[in-house]
C-alpha cells in the first residue's frame, strides 16, 4: 500500500510528539520526520520530498508562513497544511495567499486533521469547518453589508467588539450565557462572520464603535 509521507513541524515538543503518535496509528500514514524549526524543515524537505508538511505558524526564528513561501519559491514538491492556534483573517489570508492546501485549528478534533491529510493527498483543499473560509474562493469570507440586525443583536455586536466575553455580556444584558451564545450564532449567520475580528470590523464600518 502506498504511504503518505508526512513531515511535522512544530516547536511545542509535547504537542508535536502527540500528533506524530496519532498519525503513526493511521494506515498509509508514514511520518518521515518531525522538527521544531523552519530552517531545518526546508533542508529536510529538499532532501526527502515529503508528500505533506504539517506546518505550525509560530516558530522560533523563521515562522511557518515564511517557510511556506520559501518552499514554494524553491519549487519543492510538497503540499503544506497549516496547523495553528491562529484563526484570525490576517493569518488565514496570508496562508491562503501562499497556496497552502489546508488550514486546521489546533483546537479541532484529531479526526479533522486526518480528514485534511486524506483530502489534500488527492489534491483537494481542506479547511477546518469552524473557520470563516470561502471554499470556492479559498479566502476568508467577508461580512455581508446591509443586513438588518435587531436592537439586541446590535447591542451584542458592540459588546463583542469591545472585547467582552459571553459571560460578561450575559451579566450586562441580564440574559443567560447560552442565550448570548445563541444570539452570536445568529449574528454570524446573518453577517457571514466567523470570529471577533470580523464582528469588530463590521461594528466599525457600521459606526457602532470607533476604532
Amino acid at each position: 500500500m502506498l504511504d503518505i509521507n508526512i513531515l511535522v513541524i512544530d516547536d511545542h515538543q509535547l504537542f508535536r510528539e502527540a500528533i506524530v503518535t496519532k498519525l503513526e496509528q493511521e494506515e498509509a500514514f508514514n511520518v518521515i520526520g518531525q522538527l521544531d524549526n523552519a530552517v531545518d524543515a526546508l533542508i529536510f524537505a529538499k532532501q526527502h520530498n515529503p508528500d505533506i508538511i504539517l506546518m505550525d505558524i509560530n516558530l522560533e526564528g523563521m515562522d511557518g508562513l515564511e517557510a511556506t513561501k520559501l518552499l514554494k519559491s524553491a519549487e519543492i514538491e510538497c503540499k503544506v497544511i497549516i496547523l495553528s492556534m491562529h484563526s484570525d483573517d490576517h493569518h488565514i489570508g496570508m496562508a491562503l495567499s501562499l497556496g497552502v492546501w489546508g488550514y486546521i485549528r489546533k483546537q479541532e478534533a484529531f479526526d479533522d486533521l486526518i480528514t485534511a491529510i486524506r483530502h489534500v493527498y488527492v489534491n483537494k483543499r481542506y479547511y477546518s469547518p469552524s473557520l470563516n473560509i470561502d471554499p470556492k474562493l479559498h479566502r476568508p469570507k467577508k461580512a455581508v453589508e446591509g443586513v438588518q440586525l435587531s436592537d439586541r443583536e446590535r447591542e451584542i455586536v458592540i459588546f463583542v467588539a469591545k472585547g467582552l466575553s459571553n459571560s460578561d455580556i450575559a451579566k450586562l444584558v441580564n440574559l443567560s450565557k447560552r442565550t448570548v451564545e445563541t444570539h452570536r450564532l445568529k449574528i454570524n449567520r446573518k453577517l457571514g462572520t466567523g470570529n471577533v475580528a470580523d464582528l469588530t470590523r463590521y461594528a466599525i464600518r457600521q459606526g457602532l464603535i470607533t476604532p
